[in-house]
């Protein structure tokens, strides 16, 4: 056993269709983009995230794996609202400013962080 590794509770099939949903269509994550970084073919995707799936295991599991990865660095909490209204400013601004890649929301996530961390200093 590895000390200093916490081992991820697998999460129950409505659990991760929350985190699925919020990566897909809060975060407007395109399935192409989970298919490039699962490794698995486009259609598979469809499926996994519109709910096509009983357990979360083999692919599902994968799916899930990238879009948790993805939820953690947007901020989700498991059990916090999703719905909540966001800013139409911030949208708008986002809107403009990324290029809709991997690699932009990366950017925007960094800076983000960046911000946020500048924020907690001067609190």
């Amino acid at each position: 056993m590895q000390h200093g590794k916490k081992r991820q509770r697998m999460p129950r099939r409505d659990e991760a269709l929350k985190v699925l949903n919020y990566v897909w269509k809060d975060l407007r994550v395109p399935q192409r983009e989970f298919a490039a970084a699962t490794g698995l073919k486009q259609v598979s995707i469809s499926k996994i995230l519109n709910g096509s799936f009983r357990d979360l295991d083999g692919r599902a599991y994968e799916v899930w794996k990238y879009a948790s990865h993805r939820a953690t660095k947007a901020g989700y909490k498991p059990g916090r609202p999703t719905d909540a209204q966001a800013d139409a400013r911030l949208v708008q601004k986002i809107n403009e400013v990324w290029d809709r890649t991997a690699e932009g929301a990366d950017a925007l996530i960094k800076l983000l962080d960046a911000a946020d961390l500048i924020r907690k200093r001067r609190s």
